[in-house]
Order: C-alpha cells, then sequence, then structure tokens
C-alpha cells in the first residue's frame, strides 16, 4: 500500500511533470519517485521493443543527483530491491571517481554532483538526459 506520499507523487511523476515534495524521514519520497520512473522506463523499453524503434543511445536516460555518498547507496540499493530481479532498467552510481565504462549502456545514473558535473565537462552526456532528479 503507498504511502501518503507517494500516492500523491506517483501520477504527477508518471505524467512527466516536474515535482518539488517535503516529508519526514522515514515518509517514503525515494520509493515515491523510484517506482513511477521505473515504470515508465520499462514502458518505454516495451513501447521501443513493440516499434521495432531503438534508441541509439549509450548514455543514462535519467540521473538522479544525490547530496551525498551515503544517500547515493541507500538510493542505488533501494533502486536495486525496486527492479528485482529484471534484467531492466540497468542502473550506475557514481560518488567520487568518474569512469565512463560504469555508465555505459546503464538507464538509470545515481550520483553526487562532483563526478557528474566532471561528467557533463567531458561532454559525454550532454543533451541526451531525459529526466534529472535531485535527492
Amino acid at each position: 500500500m503507498p504511502s501518503p506520499i507517494q500516492s500523491q507523487i506517483w501520477p504527477s511523476v508518471l505524467d512527466g511533470r516536474s515535482i518539488c515534495c517535503v516529508a519526514s524521514s522515514k515518509a517514503g519520497k525515494t520509493m515515491a519517485y523510484l517506482v513511477p520512473l521505473m515504470q515508465y522506463l520499462r514502458q518505454q523499453n516495451r513501447f521501443e521493443k513493440r516499434n521495432r524503434c531503438h534508441n541509439n543511445s549509450n548514455q543514462p536516460k535519467v540521473i538522479i543527483i544525490c547530496s551525498g555518498f551515503k544517500v547515493t547507496r541507500d538510493v542505488f540499493f533501494q533502486a536495486l530491491k525496486v527492479k528485482g530481479d529484471s534484467e531492466f532498467p540497468t542502473l550506475a552510481e557514481i560518488y567520487n571517481c568518474f569512469h565512463y565504462e560504469k555508465i555505459v549502456d546503464k538507464e538509470i545514473l545515481i550520483s553526487t554532483p562532483s563526478p557528474l558535473l566532471r561528467l557533463i565537462e567531458s561532454n559525454v552526456s550532454r543533451n541526451l538526459i531525459d529526466k534529472v532528479l535531485i535527492v
């Protein structure tokens, strides 16, 4: 059963709207965006397969920006739980060092600001990102 914040946020995320939410610790904020985000990416993947159109980009479709290492790790592990045994979407996390090979062919990138800035400055992912979340 979704928490109150999840009930409010899920429809907005699925509609592609910008959101800002504030809630107490353990209110379900992370799942409020992860669950619909993964659903969106899975639907997009099914659409591409069904229509035989494939996004040739090998770059992340979603970037989640976290305030620090611990939050990055927490969000990454929560995303793994939501993903379960599914092969899709693929995930990567970067927090100190940036290695391009680590993010190739990943749909979701979870990062702290510094390596993300280095990534953008390297021209690797400019203009190829569908969604950005700041956590």
